[in-house]
C-alpha cells in the first residue's frame, strides 16, 4: 500500500538500494494519525472512502485501501486524544471520554502535562526510525569493516536522543535511570567508531589515518550535527497536531460566540463547515509536507538512499 505514496510523489528507489515500503508505510501511518490527529476527521475520511471502494474499479481500489488504513489510524489517534472536531465538549461526552488517555489527551487534563508525553512520544518515534535505518545499513555493510561505522552512528543516535531529552524536554531519568551522564560516553565511543571505520576499504591502518584527516573530522562532526537536527525534526508531528486542535477549537468558539438561535444560525453553521473544511485542507497540506518529508530525508537520509530508480514499464519505449 506504498505503491500509491510512491507514485503520487514520483519517486523510486535504485535496483541497488533498499525497498524501504514497510517501514515507511509504519511511520507514516503513524505520521498521519498524530498530524491530522482528530477522530472526526478521520470518520469521514474512513466513510469517503468506503463509498469509493463501492464505487471504484479493482485496479483503482489500492489507493481506497490506503486511505482506509490512514484514516482508522486518525480515528485511533483521535480517540485516545479526546480530539472530535476540535471540541472539548464532544470529548467529554460518553463513550468517548472512557477512550481518552489523559497522558497525551489534546485537552488539559487535571495534574498531567500531555504536552510533555507526546513531544517525547515524537522524539521516541524519531530515535526508533533511525536506528532502523542505522541497523539496516550495519547487517547490509557487513562483512565489510565500513559496517562498524554504522554501529557508531547508533551509538550517537542515541547519545544525542538523551541530551535532546534533557535539552528540550527537561527529562534527566526513567525509572531511577539517570540519561544525562550516558551522553557522553555514548557520543564519544560512536565518534570513534565513525572516525576509524568510515573509510573502510581494506587497509586498516591507511583507512583510519583518512578518517583523522582534519576535512574528514570536520564532515563527520557537521553530520553529527545534521543528526542532532534530525531528531529534533521529528517534534514536528506535535506541532501541527497541536496547531490542528488549536484551528478547530477556535474556529468553533467563533461559532458559538455567534450563536445557534435564530436567523445567525446559518452564520455558525457556514462558519464551522468553512473552519473545518479550511483546516482538513491544511491538514492534507501538511501530511505531504511533514509526513512525507520525514520519511524522503531524515529516515531515507540515514539509508543514503538515492531515489535514483525508475518505474518497471516492460516493453515501452525510453526517449532520450
Amino acid at each position: 500500500m506504498a505503491k500509491p505514496i510512491f507514485d503520487l510523489m514520483g519517486t523510486f528507489p535504485g535496483y541497488r538500494e533498499f525497498d524501504i515500503s514497510l517501514v515507511f508505510l509504519t511511520a507514516f501511518t503513524i505520521f498521519v494519525a498524530m498530524i491530522v490527529g482528530d477522530a472526526g476527521y478521520g470518520l469521514i475520511f474512513l466513510g469517503l472512502a468506503f463509498w469509493g471502494l463501492s464505487k471504484a474499479s479493482e485496479s483503482a481500489k489500492l489507493p481506497l485501501k490506503l486511505v482506509v488504513l490512514l484514516s482508522s489510524a486518525i480515528v485511533i489517534w483521535g480517540a485516545i486524544t479526546g480530539t472530535w472536531f476540535g471540541s472539548e465538549t464532544i470529548a467529554s461526552w460518553k463513550p468517548f471520554n472512557s477512550l481518552i488517555i489523559p497522558q497525551i489527551a489534546s485537552f488539559a487534563q487535571e495534574g498531567v502535562d500531555s504536552v510533555l508525553a507526546v513531544q517525547l512520544i515524537c522524539f521516541i518515534i524519531g530515535v526508533a526510525q533511525l536506528s532502523i535505518a542505522r541497523i539496516e545499513m550495519f547487517f547490509r555493510t557487513l562483512p565489510s569493516l565500513k559496517a562498524f561505522e554504522h554501529l557508531g552512528w547508533l551509538s550517537l543516535l542515541w547519545g544525542l536522543f538523551f541530551l535532546a531529552m534533557n535539552i528540550v524536554l527537561g527529562i534527566t531519568s526513567w525509572q531511577g535511570i539517570e540519561f544525562t551522564p550516558l551522553v557522553i560516553p555514548l557520543a564519544v565511543a560512536g565518534f570513534a567508531l565513525i572516525v576509524l571505520f568510515s573509510n573502510q576499504q581494506g587497509n586498516f591502518l591507511r583507512d583510519m589515518l583518512k578518517g583523522l584527516n582534519p576535512i574528514n573530522l570536520l564532515l563527520n562532526f557537521l553530520d553529527g550535527v545534521s543528526s542532532f537536527s534530525n531528531i529534533i525534526s521529528y517534534i514536528r508531528l506535535f506541532a501541527v497536531g497541536l496547531s490542528s486542535v488549536a484551528v478547530a477549537a477556535s474556529f468553533n468558539a467563533m461559532a458559538m460566540s455567534i450563536g445557534f438561535d435564530g436567523p445567525q444560525a446559518i452564520a455558525s453553521v457556514l462558519m464551522l463547515i468553512i473552519g473545518h473544511g479550511l483546516n482538513i485542507v491544511l491538514a492534507l497540506m501538511s501530511i505531504i509536507v511533514h509526513g512525507i518529508r520525514l520519511n524522503m530525508l531524515e529516515y531515507s537520509g540515514q539509508l543514503g538512499l538515492e531515489w535514483s530508480g525508475y518505474p518497471y514499464e516492460p516493453f515501452a519505449k525510453r526517449a532520450a
